[in-house]
Parts: C-alpha cells; sequence; structure tokens
C-alpha cells in the first residue's frame, strides 16, 4: 500500500485543495463582493443566513476514492478522485460504508490492522480459497463471516476484502476462480 500512496492520494489532495478549498475561498470572496453588511446590512444579514442553510453541491459530491488504483479492483478506466457519489454498496477503491453486523456490533470493530475479508452467506470453499491464498502470499488476513440479512444487504457483495486503511480493495457476490489473484492484487504484487 505504502508505494501506491502517491498514485492513490496525490489526486485527492490536490483536487480537495483546489476543487473544495480554493473553491470555498472563491465563493466566500464573490459573497462578499456581492454582499456587504457596510453597504446593506439587511441584505448581507439574509444572504448570510440562506447560505448557511444551504448545503452546497460541491459538498455532496465529496466521496475521495482510489477506484484507479493499481492496487484496487475498481471499474475499467476509472481513477483517484476526490469526487464521487455516497453509497452503501461496498465498492473497490471506496472507504467500507458502515453496517451493524447479525451480533449488533459495528463492522468496523471487527476490522484492524490486517486485511480483512467479509463473507456474507459465504460458502467453506469459498472462504477456505481466500484463507489458503492468503497464508500462501503471507498476508495475514482475518475472516468475519455473517448473514447476507438485514442492512448488509446493502452492500450489494457477498464478498468484500478490506485493507487496514478500510477502504474495500475488492467487492463480489460471486467467489473468485482465483483467490490468490484477488489478494496478491490487493497487496501490490
Amino acid at each position: 500500500m505504502l508505494d501506491t500512496y502517491t498514485e492513490e492520494r496525490q489526486p485527492i489532495f490536490w483536487e480537495t485543495a483546489n476543487d473544495y478549498i480554493l473553491a470555498r475561498i472563491q465563493a466566500d470572496r464573490d459573497f462578499l463582493d456581492r454582499y456587504s453588511p457596510e453597504h446593506d446590512r439587511e441584505e448581507f444579514e439574509r444572504a448570510w443566513k440562506e447560505s448557511m442553510t444551504a448545503t452546497p453541491a460541491r459538498a455532496m459530491t465529496y466521496a475521495p476514492h482510489y477506484e484507479g488504483s493499481s492496487i484496487m479492483w475498481g471499474p475499467p478506466g476509472s481513477v483517484c478522485s476526490a469526487s464521487g457519489t455516497h453509497s452503501f454498496k461496498a465498492r473497490a477503491g471506496h472507504h467500507l460504508p458502515p453496517q451493524i453486523l447479525s451480533n449488533g456490533r459495528h463492522v468496523f470493530e471487527w476490522l484492524g490492522p490486517d486485511f480483512t475479508l467479509l463473507a456474507f452467506a459465504a460458502e467453506d470453499t469459498a472462504v477456505g480459497a481466500f484463507e489458503a491464498a492468503a497464508r500462501r502470499l503471507g498476508v495475514p488476513l482475518k475472516i468475519v463471516r455473517d448473514s447476507l440479512a438485514d442492512g448488509r444487504k446493502a452492500y450489494e457483495a457477498r464478498f468484500v476484502l478490506v485493507r487496514p486503511d478500510r477502504y474495500v480493495a475488492w467487492a463480489s457476490n460471486d467467489a473468485p476462480t482465483e483467490a490468490v489473484r484477488v489478494i496478491a492484487r490487493a497487496v501490490g504484487r
């Protein structure tokens, strides 16, 4: 993961600085150029109140992701970006969405310093293939098994491979034909 730090994060840092922070500074400057408390205090206070209750459209699209990373299984042609959409679906390159497991504990309580495979209503052979692949590659892997009921259906995947930074490396409803290939790519091999 450290080898892809620049590949994944540099575009996000650049977009965050320019498209979000700088854009907000420019919007504030434009607002103050248009509305002046010295010129018309009532108009300024009305406009200020409106601006504080409105959610900027740009804020709704701030969803940093690493879809385009060489170690993610994101859609073909994807890029790493600060812009995206929010979803409860488990998507490669995106932060794992929050979810309560059937035992009542939060999924984040089960994640740790290793890779984690979330296996929802998964067959033993598929889970075993991931365990064998991780052993073969020397990759620490924690398995969390659960049902695919309730809110977990929102993940739209029976298998979710999560990195230690809580980003989804790979997600699918189908067991891979080669679990070694999935894990190897997720660790940059």
